[in-house]
């Protein structure tokens, strides 16, 4: 085998290489697009995750909402302040006991704000600073109506650190004279919105913001957050408040997030769901260098697969035409290394046999010549050899330099006439 041979020389081998370039180059444009087309897709999809997070963290805060109004429309209508106490507290006990999961406390109070019954004992809750002096209390007193009021720290409750207020007013029945109001706490962290952004990505957050602006809940660092009004922002007065819309921003915690909205239905107020870029985006731009590099490494394997078929082809072809020049050159020595039964090794044979035949007849045609120069110079008879062109002399046996002695000068100078005495050049005048 001839040794290595560049595959963009003239020849064969660079043909079967432009080949295999312009088989793998489609595929090299077509892995490219393919990890493109992923990669928007991958978008698409964190984008619709998003939106789904966003809409499924909004249900939940919806549930909650109308649970707790729920909860306390039903104590509106059996529960009394005009009542005592101790009767109000057995009868909350009693009626919201197993209702209660996820609530502070449930607690009744005059139109004053003070306290009529509690579920928590009330020795614990009158601890505490009067109604009357809450804004969650003064927001009913103002509405006149159920009221979800800004989250406030737990007064009765030390495992609970924030709570959001409801608050709904009692009236009579047949008169709606107001008779007071009825009240719960709903415990943050115990919230189905709050515990399902735990399980999305970690430093992802919910954050609520009611139409004016305020920030009414914030599932991450809500004490540094709460009642942050965000009315004067930009951000906030550009928003379009369209629901699902997608936006990536860089938060005032510091970190990057892709963030979508939902409008809630029990609140005015937008609810806003921001997962970090480097647990979204930044997944799909690693996704996509994976994507690149494996076709890269495809497309190179290939190639490197391509061109060892095209070295296997094209070596024999260029051994045998190789081998045809050295003939053709005269080296008749040579011969072509064949090996398999394809095509070109079945023309290497050929030429092998070829090259066998020509040596066997010229080694033939030698031995022949051999015979007959020894016949020549050992022939008794006088023998020369001239040129037809000018008569010169070319060879003559030794029978012949014994016979014409003096007159043979140097083979190549004389004349075959000058061996002829001069009575007969006439009659061998026709001679050179």
């Amino acid at each position: 085998m001839p040794g290595f041979s560049s595959p963009f020389r003239p020849g064969i081998r660079r043909q079967l290489a432009l080949l295999a370039v312009a088989l793998t180059v489609p595929l090299a444009v077509l892995a490219v697009v393919r990890a493109f087309e992923r990669a928007q897709r991958e978008r698409r999809d964190l984008a619709e995750q998003g939106r789904q997070a966003a809409i499924r963290a909004t249900q939940l805060l919806d549930d909650d909402v109308t649970r707790a109004r729920l909860l306390l429309a039903g104590a509106s209508r059996v529960l009394d302040p005009r009542d005592q106490t101790t009767r109000s507290d057995s009868l909350i006990l009693a009626l919201f006991r197993d209702a209660s999961s996820g609530f502070s406390n449930i607690w009744l109070s005059d139109v004053q704000g003070n306290v009529r019954g509690s579920l928590v004992p009330l020795t614990q809750f009158r601890r505490a600073a009067s109604l009357a002096t809450t804004d969650y209390f003064r927001d009913v007193e103002q509405s006149k109506q159920f009221t979800i009021s800004q989250p406030v720290r737990s007064i009765v409750d030390s495992t609970a650190r924030w709570v959001i207020p409801f608050m709904q007013p009692v009236r009579e029945a047949g008169t709606n004279t107001l008779l007071g109001y009825v009240g719960a706490g709903l415990r943050v962290d115990s919230m189905a919105a709050v515990r399902f952004m735990r399980d999305l990505p970690p430093n992802s957050v919910l954050t609520v913001l009611r139409a004016d602006g305020r920030v009414f809940l914030r599932s991450l660092d809500l004490e540094h957050w709460i009642d942050r009004n965000f009315a004067e922002s930009t951000a906030f007065k550009d928003d379009p408040k369209l629901p699902s819309t997608l936006w990536e921003l860089r938060s005032l915690d510091g970190t990057n997030r892709i963030v979508a909205q939902q409008p809630m239905r029990t609140l005015a107020a937008m609810a806003y769901v921001g997962v970090p870029v480097t647990a979204t985006l930044a997944q799909v731009q690693r996704q996509l260098r994976v994507d690149l590099l494996l076709g890269l490494l495809l497309i190179g394997g290939m190639s490197a697969l391509a061109l060892v078929f095209a070295s296997r082809i094209a070596g024999p072809i260029e051994e045998v035409t190789s081998v045809a020049t050295a003939l053709a050159q005269g080296e008749s020595g040579r011969r072509a290394t064949v090996h398999g039964v394809t095509e070109v090794a079945e023309l290497g044979r050929a030429m092998n046999a070829m090259a066998d035949a020509v040596a066997d007849r010229e080694q033939a045609l030698a031995r022949s010549e051999a015979r007959y120069r020894q016949l020549f110079a050992t022939s008794p008879l006088p023998t020369v050899i001239w040129r037809l062109v000018d008569g010169r002399l070319e060879q003559m046996n030794d029978a012949a330099r014994s016979f014409f002695g003096e007159r043979v000068e140097v083979e190549g100078r004389t004349r075959i006439l000058d061996l002829f005495v001069e009575e007969e050049h006439d009659r061998f005048a026709a001679l050179p």
